[in-house]
């Protein structure tokens, strides 16, 4: 299915580590041109940009500037901006309330937005992973690891135990919610707007 991104601009925020790669790489592959922002670039980007098609920032988002920082470099090195994915957020446990909070704000912020500017052909969408095979999870430091100090488990088993409350009964791979925000943001989804897409594996039970 073609999805008509070729030589769309877009900013992936987050971009270095997790779901930022492989949503970087997801749009390149359908032939978006992508600034890929963070603020350690290097690593898997550095690959992703040896074709031209993928520009790497390192900018703090935090920052004043940060943000305007990031479309100013699609605007001087691509000519404009089609595409942006909010990708970075802070990995606060999801029992905390002021994550809980933060995301919530954000669905509401984000649907708000969908209204706001939906007749000026700007469509504004969520995407709700559950847990994804990321390092923000198995990593040496992630969640999976930090549960398991506390309870005398092992990640291992932290892990065994989180993908068991899944119906699938595994992760969700980043390559699975990069797939669903490159639908998303083409125009195949083009009357897609003001909706949470949730890629849980059906951890979430109710309708």
């Amino acid at each position: 299915m073609d999805l008509h991104l070729s030589d769309k601009v877009a900013v992936v925020t987050g971009a270095s580590k997790g779901i930022g790669p492989a949503i970087t790489r997801a749009l390149a592959a359908e032939g978006a041109r992508v600034v890929a922002a963070a603020r350690t670039v290097g690593g898997p980007l550095d690959a992703l940009a040896a074709d031209g098609r993928v520009r790497t920032v390192a900018v703090d988002l935090t920052t004043e500037n940060g943000p305007a920082r990031a479309v100013q470099e699609a605007v001087e090195a691509f000519g404009g901006l089609d595409i942006l994915v909010n990708n970075a957020f802070p990995p606060p446990d999801p029992g905390v309330i002021d994550y809980c909070a933060a995301k919530a704000a954000l669905t509401n912020f984000s649907k708000a937005l969908s209204k706001e500017f939906g007749l000026r052909d700007v469509r504004v969408n969520t995407v709700s992973p559950g847990p994804v095979e990321t390092d923000l999870w198995l990593g040496d430091q992630g969640m999976a690891a930090t549960f398991a100090a506390g309870s005398g488990h092992t990640a291992d088993d932290v892990v065994a135990r989180a993908a068991a409350q899944l119906v699938t009964g595994r992760f969700t791979r980043a390559e699975e919610v990069a797939d669903l925000v490159v639908l998303l943001a083409s125009d195949r989804a083009g009357n897609t707007t003001g909706s949470d897409h949730t890629i849980d594996g059906g951890l979430i039970t109710t309708l």
